[in-house]
């Protein structure tokens, strides 16, 4: 597919509305996000069209989420108090669609935007109370991890000049998510020595230089010599005296 002025400023239109590239490589009219990227080093003014494109549809998102979420609370008050107000009832079909979406790489925030899908907080609430739920969103949350290791590639192929810094803050960012995402895939391992290997023995000795009265002849010995009172030494422990001299 060939760029054309008017297939960009459809891209950037349909961007602005909030539509992500994902989704527009959908559309068998659209390039694919491989060629988006292509198209936005070989063509600055589309580039910097698109981003901006971006960032005005992020800023809607965002005020789109407040509203909503105030709409949300305030019914949420209102129905608290009616009689029999309650929070959104699990279901393993609305389970399994939040898990499904989580492992496509969504964020759980973009998730709840859905009228239908309940807020993040009763999600976690979910997790913490149903088992079944529980299961789903760890599993979930690892081929998470899967995802955003593979979109570091993608990232890698959409790198110029122009915009390495912005590419290298979204891999950090990655970097960051993969590992707590899936800690034993992703997560950068020291290779050191069993503790118990690094560790010198050690071995803990008191010793008593002045006599006191009320001390037996075996006390005063004991202390003279010096009495192991913990070690991890090997063949010595606590109660040994150590050797004369």
């Amino acid at each position: 597919m060939r760029f054309t002025e008017a297939l960009a400023d459809e891209i950037v239109a349909r961007v602005a509305m909030g539509e992500s590239l994902g989704a527009l490589e959908q559309d068998p009219r659209m390039p694919s996000r491989t060629a988006i990227g292509v198209w936005r080093r070989s063509h600055v003014e589309f580039g910097e069209r698109l981003a901006a494109a971006q960032r005005r549809a992020r800023l809607e998102r965002r005020l789109a989420d407040r509203a909503r979420e105030a709409e949300r609370k305030a019914r949420r008050a209102a129905l608290t108090r009616r009689d029999g107000g309650h929070e959104p009832t699990y279901t393993p079909e609305i389970g399994e669609e939040i898990c499904f979406r989580l492992a496509n790489g969504e964020s759980l925030i973009s998730i709840c935007r859905e009228e239908h899908l309940p807020t993040p907080a009763t999600v976690y609430r979910w997790v913490n109370r149903i088992p079944e739920f529980q299961d789903m969103y760890v599993d979930a949350r690892q081929f998470q991890g899967d995802y955003l290791f593979d979109e570091t590639r993608e990232l890698a192929r959409e790198v110029t000049p122009g915009n390495v810094w912005a590419c290298r803050f979204k891999f950090d960012l990655i970097r960051w998510q993969a590992p707590r995402l899936s800690p034993r895939k992703y997560c950068e391992r020291l290779v050191a020595q069993d503790a118990a290997e690094m560790a010198q023995p050690m071995t803990v000795i008191v010793r008593k230089f002045t006599d006191h009265p009320d001390e037996t002849p075996e006390e005063r010995e004991a202390l003279r010599r010096g009495k192991v009172v913990w070690s991890t030494a090997p063949g010595v422990k606590p109660g040994d005296l150590t050797g004369e001299g």
